[in-house]
């Protein structure tokens, strides 16, 4: 599970993969990450400020660098909610 976010914060959590072989290259192959927010596809790392609060689902998926067609998914959750303040 993903750490949730708040509204207009700086988000920022990595990806892990493991097997095949790095460095992986990451998309995010279905539904979308908050607004705001990005992913490195070199790092697998999400940042960003997300602009919205709510629930997001999106699939992650890490592709093998060596074998593009090597790759597994993943159904991810992520939520943003309001700061103190807000």
């Amino acid at each position: 599970a993903l750490p949730e976010g708040r509204r207009g914060r700086l988000y920022r959590t990595g990806l892990q993969a493991g097997g095949g072989t790095e460095n992986y290259i990451w998309s995010i192959s279905g539904g979308n990450l908050p607004n705001g927010l990005w992913i490195n596809s070199s790092t697998g790392e999400i940042f960003g400020k997300a602009v919205l609060k709510g629930i997001r689902n999106f699939t992650v998926t890490p592709r093998d660098a060596q074998d593009s067609a090597n790759s597994v998914s993943k159904n991810i959750d992520l939520e943003i909610r309001l700061y103190a303040g807000q």
